[in-house]
């Protein structure tokens, strides 16, 4: 079961980081798009302990890694373009166009990208969770009770430090999807 915590926690590193980039630009990530993505990551997990060691062992676990690098790359390139479209508006005097409250919610295409970079994790993993001495229930409820744990800690923190910078926390989370997807491929 301590197994099961530990692979729990270090697939929920990401939604940790990601929670803080997202925090810190002020982006609300509603409790049920929280508890879908949490759901989805948990439910890949599951899957892949069932039916992980004879997928994978054909497929390679390189492909993960590369899908959910590119997954965050594209999502912190995302981040940066509105961070700079921001501040160019501002130092051109124009206010915010009525889409700004949008801004403040998660995008759906954004949900889809991190549904899959966070979950292709737990596919890769669920070889090693397929070992374990646990049941898929035990597995779904560890992976999304840590997961949903690590997202509303890491909003909070990332809350804490947007208000110390002035929520300008985009270029931050930019930032923080680009040191995800490189320590994904290293």
């Amino acid at each position: 079961m301590v197994e099961l915590l530990l692979l729990a926690a270090a697939l929920s590193a990401d939604n940790f980081a990601v929670s803080i980039g997202y925090g810190s630009s002020n982006t609300r990530i509603s409790p049920g798009m929280t508890a879908l993505l949490n759901l989805f990551c948990s439910a890949a997990l599951v899957a892949s302990a069932q039916f992980g060691k004879r997928f994978l062992q054909s497929a390679g676990p390189e492909w993960g890694t590369r899908v959910g690098a590119g997954c965050f790359f594209l999502m912190g390139t995302l981040k940066i373009f509105e961070e700079l479209r921001k501040r160019r508006r501002k130092k051109q005097g124009k206010p915010e166009t009525r889409l700004e409250h949008l801004e403040k919610q998660l995008h759906p295409l954004e949900f889809g990208l991190l549904a899959v970079s966070m979950s292709v994790d737990g596919i890769v993993s669920g070889v090693f969770a397929a070992d374990l001495p646990v049941t898929g229930g035990q597995i779904f409820f560890a992976s999304f009770a840590v997961g949903m744990a690590a997202m509303y800690a890491g909003t909070a923190i990332g809350k804490k430090t947007g208000q110390k910078n002035g929520g300008n926390g985009a270029l931050f989370g930019g930032i923080l999807f680009y040191l995800l997807a490189f320590l994904k491929l290293t």
